[in-house]
């Protein structure tokens, strides 16, 4: 039997030398075994549970996007204008920048059945404006147009008003009934291009007009040949 330290101290007092080796004997195999009274033990290890995480990621939500840019548009240029009271009618030809005039209804060898034709005109590099605007309108590139027809033959009064008809809106009429020698037959009609004051436009020396259209009251009376002579057959 194996006694402890203390047992074994109160034990020497009783019982005398022969306790103290016995006493001495069991101390020492107590301590050097290596039996489980005598060794110390570390039970289990730290351990540092589960890591730590980073859930995801940030995310750059979507972009911005600029929607284009309003675009411009040139649309084109008119043809040609013509506006009653004073505005260029410019019939858009290559002219070389002088002005010039063209009768664009009626056409050349046209029937008509009426004493009163309307005729339609353009002109180019030039303004029209009322005879007797006054100063605003410059001499040469400003004015009206005279409108003749069979020459001075169907003029209202070969002095003071030498044209069938004037003005500055497109179409104008004129008036068959005031040929000399009539309604009916072939007509030549011509539109020309005057200064406020009814004096003629003129270039390099020239009169500025149309060239002549021929129209007839019945089909085959209106060519070159026989316009101007309406009123003498």
């Amino acid at each position: 039997m194996k006694l402890g330290r203390s047992a074994c101290l109160a034990g020497l007092v009783a019982l005398g030398a022969w306790s103290m080796a016995a006493c001495s004997s069991d101390n020492n195999k107590g301590s050097g075994d290596g039996g489980p009274d005598g060794a110390t033990s570390t039970g289990g290890s730290t351990s540092t549970g589960g890591s730590t995480s980073t859930g995801g990621s940030s995310g750059s939500a979507g972009k911005t996007s600029t929607g284009g840019s309003a675009g411009s548009s040139t649309g084109g240029s008119s043809g040609s204008t013509n506006v009653d009271g004073g505005s260029t009618n410019v019939d858009g030809g290559n002219d070389g920048g002088v002005p010039s005039v063209k009768i664009t209804s009626p056409k050349d060898n046209d029937i008509f059945t009426t004493s009163t034709i309307p005729v339609s005109y353009e002109v180019a590099n030039f303004t029209l404006k009322p005879p007797g605007t006054g100063s605003s309108c410059k001499a040469g590139v400003c004015g009206h147009v005279h409108i003749t027809v069979d020459g001075d033959d169907c003029n209202i009064n070969s002095t003071t008003e030498p044209y069938n008809v004037a003005g500055n809106t497109s179409p104008l009429n004129v008036d068959l009934k005031l040929c000399k020698g009539g309604v009916s037959g072939a007509h030549s009609i011509v539109v020309s291009l005057h200064n406020d004051d009814h004096s003629a436009v003129t270039v390099n020396g020239k009169d500025v007009e149309s060239d002549p259209v021929n129209i007839s009251d019945k089909p085959g009376d209106a060519g070159a040949g026989d316009a101007g002579d309406a009123g003498k057959k």
